[in-house]
C-alpha cells in the first residue's frame, strides 16, 4: 500500500474494510502509516528487530497508558511503579509516557490521554533506546550525549578557579617568591595585574567558545522537543560569567588564605554554593512568575518554551492549598484516571494553577545572571588588589 498514491490507498483500504466487514473476514495489515492503523484496524502489533514490544486491542492499549505531567523530582519514584516508556525534561516538570493499566500515579500528577501515535512512537524509541545499550546504531534521545555535555559545562568553570585561580597568588605567598618582585622596580598592583590580566581572559575565552560549542550542538536536540531550552540556561550566555567568577574567587581566597591547598578547596567550596544558590533560588525571583489558572489538562505543558516552575491549587477564596490538602482532594478522586480532575476540583470550589516563566525571559535572565557573575568576579578582583596592596612583607 505504501506504493500506492493517496487517493488510491484510501479506495483500497475502503473496499478492504468493507470486505472484512461482509465476510467476517481477519485481516493483517502491515503499515508505516499510524492514520491507516488508527482509522481499519482494532489491534496492534508493535513489531522492531524482529520482536514483539507490544500487542492488544487498540482500544485497551490506549486506555492502559496515560500521558502524565507532574514534579521532575518525584519521576524517578514514579519509575520504580509503574512500566516508563518515555520521560521528558521540562523546567521543574516531567513529562512521562507510562503503561498505568487505570492506577493512580500520586498526588500532583496529571494523567492525560495518548494517541495511536505517541504510543507507537513511545514503544519503537525505547526499543531503539534498548539496541543502542547494546552498541547499534540508533536515533534514540541522546540522554548520555547530554550528560556528557552538560558535566563538561559543568566542570569548566570550577577548573578556572580550583586549578588555576587558587594556586595563582596562594602558590607564590606560600612560598614567599613574590617578595622577590616587590624588592624589584615592579609595583604590586603591576606584579598582580601581570598575573591576572592573560589567565582572566584565556579562562573567559575558553568558557566563551565552549558555550558556542555546546550551542550548536545542542540545537537539534532543543529544535526537536527532546529538550527544553531552559534545560540549557548554564551553558549558554552564564558560562563564560560563571569561568570568570571562578577564576577571580579562587585568587581572592588565594590571596586571603596564602595556602594553595587550603585556597582551592574553599574555592570549589563557594563556587559550588554560589551556583546553586543563585540557580535555584534566585534565578526563579529575578522576575515575578506568571501564574494561570488550569481549565484544561493540555494546559498543563504551558506555552511552548516555557519554564514550567510548579503547578498548585486554589480554594474559591484564592487561597493556596497546602500539600497535605491538595492530597486529600485527590484522593477524594474514586480511584480512576477517567474521571477528571478539574470536574473533581471545580465541585468543590477549586482551581489548579499553573507558575512558570515565558519563553521570551530566557536570554534577559541568562543576561542578567551573566551580569551578576561579572560584578562579583569584579568585587573579588577589587578584593583580592586590595589585599594585596595592604599586605606587608
Amino acid at each position: 500500500m505504501a506504493s500506492l498514491d493517496p487517493l488510491a490507498r484510501r479506495e483500497f483500504l475502503s473496499g478492504l474494510l468493507e470486505a472484512a466487514a461482509v465476510e467476517g473476514l481477519t485481516v493483517v495489515l502491515s503499515s508505516h502509516i499510524l492514520a491507516e492503523l488508527e482509522r481499519a484496524c482494532d489491534y496492534l502489533v508493535i513489531l522492531t528487530g524482529g520482536r514483539v514490544q507490544v500487542a492488544g486491542e487498540i482500544d485497551a492499549l490506549l486506555s492502559d497508558h496515560r500521558l502524565l505531567i507532574g514534579p521532575l523530582e518525584h519521576a524517578e519514584r514514579l519509575a520504580e511503579r509503574l512500566p516508563v516508556l518515555k520521560l521528558r525534561r521540562t523546567g521543574r516538570q516531567a513529562s512521562v509516557l507510562a503503561r498505568t493499566g487505570g492506577a493512580l500515579p500520586g498526588p500532583g500528577w496529571q494523567a492525560l490521554d495518548v494517541s495511536l501515535e505517541q504510543l507507537v512512537l513511545a514503544y519503537l524509541e525505547r526499543a531503539a533506546g534498548a539496541t543502542a545499550a547494546t552498541g547499534t546504531t540508533t536515533t534514540s534521545e541522546p540522554a548520555s550525549e547530554v550528560s556528557a555535555v552538560q558535566l563538561v559545562a559543568l566542570i569548566l568553570p570550577a577548573t578556572a578557579g580550583v586549578f588555576v585561580g587558587a594556586p595563582l597568588l596562594a602558590q607564590e605567598l606560600e612560598q614567599r617568591t613574590n617578595d622577590f618582585a616587590w624588592t624589584q622596580s615592579v609595583t604590586r598592583g603591576r606584579w598582580l595585574l601581570a598575573k591576572l590580566g592573560l589567565l582572566a581572559l584565556a579562562a573567559v575565552a575558553v568558557a566563551g567558545l565552549a558555550a558556542t560549542l555546546i550551542a550548536w550542538w545542542e540545537r537539534p536536540i532543543v529544535d526537536a522537543g527532546l529538550w527544553d531550552a531552559w534545560a540549557w540556561f548554564d551553558h549558554g550566555l552564564p558560562l563564560p560569567a560563571y569561568a570568570l567568577f571562578a577564576f577571580a574567587l579562587g585568587v581572592a581566597v588565594g590571596a586571603l588564605t596564602r595556602r594553595t591547598v587550603v585556597a582551592m578547596a574553599v574555592t570549589l567550596a563557594i563556587y559550588a554554593a554560589t551556583r546553586f544558590a543563585v540557580s535555584t533560588w534566585w534565578r526563579p525571583r529575578f522576575r515575578a512568575p506568571v501564574e494561570t489558572a488550569i481549565q484544561r489538562d493540555d494546559q498543563l505543558r504551558g506555552p511552548n518554551g516555557a519554564w514550567i516552575l510548579e503547578t498548585f491549587f486554589r480554594d474559591g477564596q484564592g487561597r493556596r492549598l497546602t500539600p497535605e490538602q491538595a492530597t486529600e482532594v485527590y484522593n477524594l478522586q474514586g480511584g480512576t484516571l477517567d474521571t477528571p480532575l478539574h470536574d473533581l476540583l471545580a465541585q468543590r470550589g477549586l482551581t489548579q494553577h499553573l507558575s512558570y516563566h515565558p519563553a521570551d525571559r530566557l536570554v534577559p535572565f541568562e543576561l542578567l545572571e551573566a551580569g551578576i557573575f561579572v560584578m562579583l568576579a569584579t568585587l573579588l578582583i577589587g578584593l583580592a588588589f586590595w589585599w594585596i596592596q595592604r599586605r606587608t612583607t
